[in-house]
């Protein structure tokens, strides 16, 4: 929802917790990792990348989790990529090492969008043969496993990349699109009609329950001529 500051704070706390807990390395890893990203996603990629770094100086990162310091690295290597470098040894060599390690441990997702920040490099160094390639693996594997986020952002990409078959991945793109936003529709409708038959029920019970109170207070006393009706 893009509310970056909102995140931060609640990542905060669950730092703050992580590391009350005894066992908490993981949990702990796994926030600051999270919390890294919101800051390249927020645009702030110096602190970004030094995020990513603390993380990566724990030695034994790479024996304990594999899969966690692939994508580590590679979201590294993005955020340097976005700040403006393009040295090799700091973008293509960290990318190609996080796409080895995910594919050895069958972390597809961080495998997807390596491969699409790889074509993002190579596109942006005038190399378009191997943009064009490695956008089709992000493409592929993305379609194959429904990652319809990235695959989304692949078909956009594709679309630019390569003019001669734009069309296709277009309307492919909005056919995407939009049987996603009739799902979503559909989910909120059907959230939309629990909240409503919910509050029905509610206020039917409300209705019975100050019906069943109004008749169990009510005492009719008689007392010679008259009538005395009290209720509680």
């Amino acid at each position: 929802m893009k509310q970056y500051d909102k995140a931060l704070e609640y990542n905060d706390l669950a730092l703050k917790y992580a590391n009350k807990l005894k066992d908490g390395y993981y949990y702990k890893l796994s926030t600051a990792g999270s919390i890294a990203s919101i800051y390249r996603r927020k645009g702030d990629y110096e602190t970004a990348i030094n995020k990513y770094s603390q993380i990566l100086e724990n030695e034994n990162l790479l024996a304990y989790d594999s899969s966690f310091y692939a994508t580590t690295i590679s979201n590294r290597a993005h955020s340097k990529f976005l700040s403006g470098i393009k040295n090799k040894n700091d973008i293509e060599k960290p990318f190609r090492e996080a796409i080895e390690i995910s594919k050895a441990v069958d972390n597809y997702v961080t495998e997807i969008y390596t491969y699409f920040y790889l074509s993002k490099y190579f596109e942006s160094i005038k190399e378009t043969d191997s943009a064009k390639k490695y956008i089709d693996k992000a493409y592929k594997i993305s379609k194959s496993y429904k990652m319809n986020d990235f695959l989304l952002e692949t078909l956009v990409f594709n679309a630019s990349l390569k003019r001669d078959s734009s069309e296709f991945f277009l309307k492919e793109h909005i056919k995407l699109n939009d049987s996603l936003i009739s799902a979503e529709r559909s989910i909120r409708n059907k959230f939309a009609r629990i909240n409503l038959e919910t509050d029905k029920i509610q206020k039917e019970k409300e209705i019975v329950s100050e019906t069943e109170y109004s008749f169990n207070c009510s005492v009719v006393y008689f007392s010679h001529n008259l009538t005395f009706i009290l209720c509680c």
